[in-house]
């Protein structure tokens, strides 16, 4: 149990760090804000959220993935 909070520990490390340094995951994490709000004033369906939710977990991992790859370029 305890390795497992330490990952998660390093997941969110992660997280602030891309916040932190990425222009463009600032813009995603502003995006899913506007997109949160509209969703909340339309009262959106349990499968709409579902489906937002899966998209902005797909945006956000593949904007880290992107990241990950330039920054290893960058060091070749």
């Amino acid at each position: 149990m305890k390795k497992l909070l330490k990952s998660f520990g390093y997941a969110i490390k992660g997280m602030y760090i891309a916040l932190r340094e990425q222009q463009n995951m600032r813009i995603h994490l502003l995006a899913i804000l506007v997109v949160t709000f509209a969703g909340i004033y339309l009262g959106l369906s349990a499968i709409e959220w579902g489906i937002i939710a899966l998209t902005m977990g797909l945006v956000i991992s593949t904007e880290m993935i992107n990241s990950a790859i330039e920054s290893l370029v960058d060091l070749i």
